[in-house]
This record gives C-alpha cells, structure tokens and sequence, in this order.
C-alpha cells in the first residue's frame, strides 16, 4: 500500500503556538545530533562548523585566535 503524499502538513491546522513549540524541538533534537556528529571528529572540526556556519564576523575571528590558525591554514576563516 502506497501513502499518500498530497496533503499540506497536518501541523498547518495547528495553533501557531504549538508548530513553534514542534519546530523548537526539532530544532534542538538536530542541533544536538548534528553536534554529536562533529564532536566524534574533534572539538576543532566542532568549533570550525559552528564558527563557519555563523554571520558574526567576531565568531570567526575569535576561533582563528582561540586555535591559533594561521591565514595559510587549513582550517582559516575569513
């Protein structure tokens, strides 16, 4: 039997309140296992992701000095 798949969301009938509290939690439930993920490869490639995912300049700044790299390096963010 095959599922129907031309249907909106079911949460689009939802209080708006309740879809923020599901996307919270979705939010934090991928945050946590994206995180996980990175950290099996080192607090540096965990640092780096986060640092290059983030739209403050500051951030990526801050991780160069905190890791020492160098802007000939690998792992330098602009």
């Amino acid at each position: 039997m095959g599922y129907r798949n031309d249907k909106p969301s079911m949460f689009d009938d939802m209080p708006q309140h309740i879809q923020d509290s599901v996307m919270q939690e979705c939010q934090e439930a991928l945050f946590d296992s994206w995180i996980e993920g990175h950290l099996d490869e080192g607090m540096l490639i965990a640092d780096y992701e986060m640092a290059l995912m983030s739209s403050d300049n500051s951030v990526r700044q801050r991780f160069n000095e905190y890791w020492e790299i160098e802007k000939d390096e690998e792992f330098y963010l602009e």
